[in-house]
């Protein structure tokens, strides 16, 4: 019986002590943004000058269907950094 309680002392502490190894912290990366938000920013300045643009020419003029798509493709583009950049 005695060498029973010893031999589950035993794993028990070694159990532990092979546990606590395993729970050393962790460093997590650092996530530079600067990329994304040129990326958004850059993106966003291309729809605004097609938006204006669109302005200028007017909903019947020439030009407006490929002003409305281009703004749409950029404002696309930009659109999913929003979320991470401006929560």
């Amino acid at each position: 019986m005695n060498r029973i309680v010893s031999i589950i002392g035993f794993l028990f502490i070694t159990m532990c002590l092979s546990s606590c190894k395993g729970n050393a912290p962790k460093t997590e990366a650092v996530i530079q943004w600067s990329f994304a938000q040129q990326y958004y920013l850059d993106n966003m300045s291309t729809a605004m000058a097609y938006l204006d643009s669109l302005k200028q020419e007017g909903m019947k003029g020439k030009k407006s269907k490929f002003y409305f798509e281009r703004t749409r493709e950029a404002f696309k583009k930009a659109e999913p950094y929003a979320s991470y950049l401006n929560p």
